[in-house]
Parts: structure tokens; C-alpha cells; sequence
């Protein structure tokens, strides 16, 4: 499961906690696409932890199971108590959550002996200054709860079903039991990404779409025979906008998958809104890099290079130039096959058949085998 870190401060914090929802939301704007990516990445049961700015982490939440999990709101619910427009919204409950917060310094600031260890994740995520939905990684978000729980003794606070808890400003911790006050606002979930992707593809000249096509992917993961190709299928984790570097390089899509014997195997995934060129290979190499430095156990054996392009179709009418596109992609992944620093790169086009979005595998298997891990 993936843990999502929201960005709250001293006005949104109180309410989100006694109405028990989370929420992002872009100025006055009444759609984001990538905003929408980031909310439609949290599933039932993930982790959800509070970053308070100024202050610190608090938690643990989860994303609350139940039908309409998620949802879109036009910003005008609670919008004198929020003083924020928060337009996708996500409703939480409480699961072993800690009297008090982990400070910004202790999480962030204070290094750890390892490089391994600094919770890049968030590092990233302040140097840009943006993005209210962050997924942290399983080993960050291990490191982050682990603090939580070292601050308290592992001590939580005690609820009963259906409680919550409130926000002591003079403290600076929670406190509970507390009785959530009812949700009332507006709910309505109903992000066409399909829509909005195809619309993008047939208009003329091609408009850009890849955060809707992101939003496709988180939006469907697990759910969609023809995403789970794409990410692999028994997922432990997923993020989107995945920070890899303080030049601010971002993966697009991570996911990480498990097989029987818990052997981990990394799909690093390249949206592309046009046909994919050759320098594609390029992005990928680093992130490639970037996986085997960092993540627990990524190697070249179990590291995925996967680009999702545009079909030439969308850009080239004529079938002599469809033809010469795909004769430059294969010498381009080739080349990075031949480099061994990773398994045989896949390769996946979107496109409109009959009015819909469809994605047809070019170039490897649906889900590639492990090499020996030795």
C-alpha cells in the first residue's frame, strides 16, 4: 500500500480532522489534471499521514473504505473554515494515530548516517514547493511512522469505531476521543479521463494530455486488464510524479509488484502524449539509476524500463514514416537492452478504436520474469 502525505496548515488541519476527509486543490481552479492523478492514486486502507506546514507529520490515518471514497467537490463546502478551495477530496479514519506530530527537522532535516535513509521523497517535494498529495515510499514511509511511533513510546491515542480526534493548537499535538461532525457537501467522482485523453488525441494539432493519461493509469491500476499490463499486477505500491533527484527529474509512474517468494520487480513507466522517440532512452537510463541507487532491493534483474507512447498514427498519416518510427524506437531500445542495466524494455501505444481509448503491447512481455537474483 501506498502512504500519501497531505499538505495541511492551521486553518484546513482542524476541519479536515473533524469532518475526517483529506483534500488538494489548485488556487480557484475547478480542474486540475494533475491533481486529479494524485487523488485517484489512493485506494482503501493506504496510509494517510498529515503534514502540518510549520509544524510537523501527523498520523496515522487511512483512506476510508467505502464507495464513494473519493470525490469532487466545487470547492464551496466548509470554504470559510478551510479558507482554501480544495477541489478532489478523499475521506479518512483513523488508524494508529500518535498524540504528537514529528517535527519538519527531525524528519527532514536531521541526517540520518545513511544516505539511504533520508526521507527523499518529502526532501524533493519542499525544494519545489508544490504537489498536496505526495506518495513516500514503503521503506520512507517505514522511517516516517517508525519516528512517529519512537516519539510517543508507542503510545496511540485510544478511539473507538467512529471517533476522531482534534488538533490543540497550544500544544501543538492531537487529542481524542473526539465525535466527527457529519459531511454534508456535495460528492461527485466522475473524472472521464478516457474522455478527456481521446478528445486531446483527435483534435488538431494534438493538445497536450499526459497528466490526463496519468490520471488514466492511477485511476485504473489494479482495476483495468490493459493498465495492469502496464503496471504489473500483484502491486504493493504505486506512486506518480516520483521525485528522483534534486534536478527535479520525476518518474511518471512507479509501481512495484511481488511475486510468490516476495520478490520485488520495479516497472519505472514513461507517459508520453506523441509518438515516443529515441530519447526516451535517455530519461529512462537515469531513472533506471536512480531506482538501483535508492529503492530496497532494485537491481537490474528486477528493474522494468516501460514507455507508454502515442500511436505514430496520431502524428504520421503516411505508412512509410509509421514504419521508419518504429525502425528508430526498436534500435533505441536495443541499444538500452544491450546496456544490461535493466530487463528488455516494454512498450505500449494508446490510440482510438471505435470511439475509445485502447493500448495495444508493442514490445515485451505482459509481465516480465525475474533473472536470478544472485
Amino acid at each position: 500500500m501506498t502512504t500519501h502525505v497531505f499538505i495541511v496548515d492551521k486553518n484546513t488541519f482542524p476541519v479536515h480532522l473533524e469532518f475526517l476527509f483529506a483534500g488538494t486543490g489548485a488556487s480557484d481552479k475547478e480542474e486540475h489534471a494533475s491533481l486529479c492523478a494524485d487523488i485517484s492514486r489512493l485506494r482503501p486502507g493506504d496510509p494517510v499521514v498529515f503534514y502540518l506546514l510549520g509544524v510537523g507529520f501527523f498520523g496515522v490515518f487511512r483512506v476510508a473504505d467505502r464507495p464513494d471514497y473519493i470525490f469532487q467537490d466545487n470547492g464551496d463546502y466548509l470554504f470559510d473554515q478551510l479558507r482554501k478551495k480544495l477541489i478532489y477530496r478523499a475521506f479518512v479514519e483513523p488508524a494508529r494515530v500518535y498524540q504528537l506530530g514529528v517535527s519538519e527537522w527531525q524528519a527532514l532535516d536531521l541526517l540520518p548516517l545513511y544516505a539511504r535513509e533520508v526521507i527523499w521523497s518529502l526532501i524533493y517535494r519542499k525544494l519545489r514547493a508544490n504537489r498536496g498529495c505526495t506518495p513516500i515510499t514503503l521503506e520512507e514511509s517505514d522511517r516516517l511512522v517508525g519516528m512517529l511511533k519512537e516519539w510517543n513510546n508507542g503510545n496511540t491515542i485510544v478511539l473507538a469505531e467512529g471517533e476522531t480526534v482534534k488538533y490543540n493548537a497550544s500544544t501543538l499535538s492531537l487529542e481524542g476521543p473526539a465525535t466527527p461532525s457529519v459531511y454534508k457537501g456535495p460528492r461527485v467522482w466522475k473524472p472521464d479521463y478516457e474522455l478527456k485523453v481521446t478528445r486531446a488525441i483527435l483534435s488538431s494539432p494534438i493538445r497536450a494530455c499526459e497528466s490526463w493519461l496519468e490520471g488514466y493509469i492511477t485511476g485504473n491500476y489494479g482495476r483495468n486488464d490493459e493498465v495492469r499490463a502496464i503496471t504489473g499486477t500483484n502491486l504493493i505500491w504505486l506512486g506518480n510524479q516520483v521525485r528522483c533527484g534534486v534536478g527535479m527529474q520525476t518518474i511518471d509512474v512507479l509501481s512495484i509488484c511481488e511475486d510468490a517468494r516476495q520478490n520485488r520487480v520495479h516497472r519505472v513507466i514513461e507517459l508520453k502524449d506523441e509518438p515516443a522517440e529515441p530519447d526516451v532512452c535517455r530519461q529512462l537510463s537515469r531513472y533506471v539509476e536512480w531506482c538501483s541507487c535508492y529503492l530496497k532491493d532494485a537491481i537490474n534483474a528486477n528493474i522494468v524500463p516501460v514507455v507508454v507512447g502515442a500511436s505514430p498514427r496520431v502524428k504520421w498519416k503516411t505508412n512509410a514514416s509509421i514504419v521508419q518510427h518504429g525502425q528508430r524506437m526498436a534500435s533505441a531500445f536495443d541499444e538500452l537492452d544491450a546496456k544490461c542495466i535493466a530487463q528488455p524494455v516494454q512498450y505500449f501505444e494508446f490510440d482510438i478504436a471505435d470511439g475509445r481509448l485502447s493500448f495495444s503491447h508493442k514490445r515485451g512481455s505482459g509481465n516480465a520474469p525475474l533473472l536470478s537474483l544472485q
